[in-house]
């Protein structure tokens, strides 16, 4: 790797992609499993899963909440999963902007 590029891939995305394996590497696998799991539920009930969803259903995990973002990130791009975007509905978060995830 150059200070620049992988191949296509810019160092601003390799390095995301870098945390992303760390910290989905670093999270207790039991929560990993579960997050998968309800995310599927939800997408499944539903057509589309947002983090806050799966979250809300099963806790935050234990050390970095990196991990809700990463799990996510798998969880997407194993499903070819397609974002929408909309506010959050949590007080805490201030109205940002989310993903949806929509599976079909």
């Amino acid at each position: 790797m150059n200070a620049t590029t992988t191949s296509t891939q810019t160092l601003g995305e390799w390095l995301k992609e870098r945390g992303i394996a760390q910290c989905w590497d670093n999270t207790q696998e039991a929560w990993k499993a579960l997050f998968i799991e309800t995310a599927d539920l939800i997408a499944e009930e539903k057509g589309s899963v947002t983090a806050e969803e799966v979250v809300a259903s099963i806790g935050y995990p234990e050390g970095s909440p990196n991990a809700i973002g990463a799990a996510m990130n798998k969880w997407a791009k194993a499903r070819k999963a397609i974002p929408t975007y909309e506010k959050s509905l949590r007080a805490s978060r201030h109205s940002a902007i989310i993903s949806r995830w929509h599976t079909k």
